[in-house]
């Protein structure tokens, strides 16, 4: 195979007609036992050339949502090199399977390429290209809203520090200004949602499929679990950890001395909000985007010097933009660099302590990367989303020893002592969010026509949400509730994801769990997780790092009960 390109000033001038000879002479190779690796070789480097193009096109245009030149290239590569490549993806993929051979390790990845196959159809790939970039629109809208504050803009971002003001009054007003600014956007969100869902629906259809949901769970390659065990998970997250979450708002009510709580007591920081302010440290987290650098790195350091040397990679390659500014896109990811080797991790840090625990989750999918850079047969590489979420959520409970600020880090004994608290708290009120989230996803794919309607968008969230979100007060905010599912990026852009964090915060508490026990047991079975990309079935990716993967009630109540045992004994720690 000839050189390809590798540096994107180079690669982002391809065009379709530089790609096709190297697919051309890809699909002419009559494959045997002894070709096949080094054909899957030749593949994969063809195929990391295309993804990380298409990633850095996608960072550039999330970086200013403004960019108008950014955002025509990246509409021009979807629209020209997108289409025909999948096709002739699709074309190797059929050749693979079609030639019987089943290469070492590779099992898992010819099972996922056959359920590819199942749904490719080459009348979806225009209605791929439309689908992007109508989701796109939706991050341009929230990437530009922003409100005034005492004299100036703020975009939405920085508003969450005013959430956490000591202030009820302040609090309640910034809560509201955000609120109400994207309301604002109510009907173009809607309107963004009814072209999606249109899309989607032709998506479907064109391939004779019963509903959405089995087009995405197909498309999302689970081959582990069913429709059935997400839905069960959801039930049990409603039995086991909705009381829960019920219970922590109570003890925050009683605790800040009001009579119901209402949203802008639950969104903020709570060592902001409770009585015990005055006993509490201050923690001055960072001073600028530098510093966050420069003390996550020393966190990782500490934890492992592998891993410390991935972020440092990382930082020395400018791979790394952790701050919040007006126009970049909401939210925080990481993007895999297959061709660099490496990762890139996209935030929007505001000197909020929820940025270090953001921090910690993005770095763990980075070293993900990193430990399956080199693997040369495409699909190996990759790993399921849903372990793949097990990797960042354990890192920010494998890095909490290590976030002291007389090592580097961010926090003091006392300082940290709450942070974890609050992690902990934190995630059980997550699950409960994500149940949701979850389930409104199997209703408005299974009735895909009902759903189509917001106005019934609103009604479905707004049932689910109250099964969910216990002692809050929102009345007088019923738009705010009904509107909810506007707010989750996730349902617009990357449809029919989120159990696998519900999974995943399982599993990472289990990790943790483990840690507990040995730390450096626990690492070493971690790396080791990491390091098997997709050669084994999630299952089995779940116990090499010394977790389950289930659905139920019990296991769930097992992670539940640690949790709530470590919560009481930090609390005690610190009376």
């Amino acid at each position: 195979m000839t050189t390809l390109p590798q540096p994107f000033e180079v690669a982002r001038e391809w065009t379709w007609e530089h790609y096709q000879p190297h697919y051309d002479k890809l699909e002419a190779v009559d494959l045997t036992t002894d070709n096949v690796d080094g054909w899957l070789a030749d593949w994969t480097a063809l195929y990391s050339t295309f993804s990380e193009t298409f990633t850095w096109f996608s960072i550039t245009s999330n970086l200013d949502a403004n960019d108008k030149d950014a955002e025509k290239a990246l509409n021009n590569f979807m629209s020209t090199v997108y289409p025909p490549l999948q096709t002739a993806q699709n074309k190797l993929q059929k050749k693979l399977l079609e030639s019987g051979l089943t290469p070492d390790g590779l099992d898992i990845t010819l099972k996922q390429m056959q359920m590819l196959a199942e749904i490719f159809a080459e009348v979806n790939l225009p209605l791929d290209v439309k689908e992007n970039e109508i989701a796109r629109e939706y991050g341009k809208v929230y990437g530009s809203q922003s409100v005034e504050w005492d004299g100036e803009d703020k975009t939405l971002v920085e508003m969450k520090k005013y959430n956490a003001d000591a202030d009820r009054d302040v609090r309640e007003q910034a809560w509201r200004a955000v609120a109400d600014r994207r309301l604002q956007d109510r009907e173009t969100i809607n309107g963004i949602w009814v072209q999606l869902m249109d899309i989607r629906k032709q998506q479907y259809e064109n391939l004779d499929l019963e509903n959405y949901r089995e087009y995405a769970w197909r498309a999302r390659q689970r081959t582990d679990y069913n429709p059935e065990d997400s839905i069960a998970f959801c039930e049990a997250l409603e039995q086991v950890v909705v009381p829960v979450v019920a219970k922590i708002r109570e003890n925050r009510r009683q605790w800040m001395g009001l009579e119901t709580l209402r949203p802008w007591d639950t969104v903020i920081e709570p060592h902001d909000a409770e009585p015990e302010l005055d006993q509490r440290p201050e923690v001055n987290l960072y001073d600028d985007g530098r510093q966050l650098i420069t003390k996550s790195n020393a966190v990782f350091d500490q934890l492992d010097g592998e891993l410390g040397g991935f972020f440092k990679t990382m930082d020395d390659n400018q791979w790394l933009s952790l701050e919040n500014s007006k126009g970049k896109r909401p939210g925080a990811y990481c993007a895999s660099l297959p061709v660099s080797k490496g990762a890139f991790i996209f935030g929007n840090a505001t000197k909020q302590i929820s940025d270090i625990g953001t921090v910690l989750h993005e770095a763990g999918h980075a070293f993900h990367a990193f430990y399956t850079s080199n693997e040369p047969r495409i699909g190996v590489r990759s790993y399921p989303f849903e372990f793949a979420e097990v990797a960042s959520m354990s890192m920010e409970l494998l890095a909490l020893p290590y976030l002291l600020d007389e090592k580097g880090g961010f926090f003091s004994e006392e300082a940290l002592a709450y942070y974890l608290i609050d992690q902990l708290e934190g995630a059980l009120q997550s699950w409960s969010y994500q149940a949701v989230v979850v389930l409104f996803q199997h209703w408005a794919y299974t009735n895909h026509d009902l759903a189509s309607d917001p106005a019934e968008c609103d009604k479905a969230w707004t049932d689910i949400w109250m099964r969910f979100s216990p002692g809050v007060d929102y009345s007088g905010l019923e738009d705010w509730v009904a509107t909810g599912w506007h707010r989750k990026q996730h349902i617009f852009s990357y449809p029919f994801y989120y159990i696998e964090y519900a999974l995943a915060q399982l599993g990472a508490i289990q990790v943790w769990a483990n840690s507990l026990e040995n730390a450096t047991d626990a690492l070493e079975a971690y790396r080791g997780g990491l390091k098997l990309g997709n050669r084994v079935s999630l299952p089995e990716l779940f116990g090499s790092v010394g977790a389950k993967l289930a659905f139920d009630a019990d296991t769930l109540q097992q992670a539940v009960d640690l949790m709530n045992e470590q919560i009481d004994a930090w609390k005690a720690k610190l009376s």
